[in-house]
């Protein structure tokens, strides 16, 4: 038997494999015989010193990764999909509840993040416009004068400067919530796909 005929043999036989892995164990063997007539052999004996096609194949097939995690599931699944409906319908008054709280939980937690950032920006620019506004109702819409007029733009001056003054930790403070967020989003996400991959 020549290498092309043995390794059109064996791609035939580990057809139950992934294509990937059906290429790279013909491409081993491929390699295994070139270095055999590298070696002084003759192609047909390169040939004739490995394994029968089927005996390979089957010693190939039982030792893949795929194959064994296939057996590994099926193992663990040997409850009927039946009996699992049935025992999903009986839970329902236990573990439909508990979806909901763990759902509302989740959506609070988003919903209490999303307003802290919303309450810290509304601070920085309550005191920024609000500094604003009282220095432009000082100098042109409030006919007091005087000290009054000053104190009035003292305070808004301060309002302004306290605005400033908290931008950037609250800038800081919001990129910092947000960055939580998406950390939690992921972490929630990352449970489904986990569970998705083990299925």
């Amino acid at each position: 038997m020549d290498k092309r005929t043995f390794l059109d043999g064996l791609r035939t036989a580990l057809v139950s494999l992934p294509a990937s892995e059906i290429d790279k164990t013909v491409a081993y063997y491929e390699e295994m015989i070139d270095d055999r007539i590298e070696e002084g052999m003759s192609e047909e004996e390169a040939v004739a010193s490995m394994e029968p096609i089927g005996v390979l194949a089957q010693r190939i097939i039982n030792d893949s990764p795929t194959v064994n995690k296939a057996v590994r599931k099926a193992k663990q699944s040997s409850i009927p999909v039946g009996i699992w409906i049935l025992l999903a319908i009986l839970g329902l008054p236990i573990w439909l509840p508990l979806l909901c709280l763990a759902f509302a939980i989740v959506v609070g937690v988003f919903g209490l993040l999303f307003g802290i950032i919303v309450s810290l920006f509304a601070l920085v620019a309550a005191l920024a416009i609000g500094g604003i506004m009282v220095m432009i109702f000082a100098l042109f819409y409030l006919d007091i004068g005087g000290m009054s007029t000053v104190l009035a733009i003292g305070l808004g001056l301060i309002g302004i400067g306290l605005g400033m003054l908290l931008a950037f930790p609250v800038a800081y403070l919001i990129k910092a919530i947000w960055s939580g967020i998406k950390a939690l989003g992921r972490k929630i996400g990352s449970l489904f796909t986990r569970q998705e991959a083990s299925k």
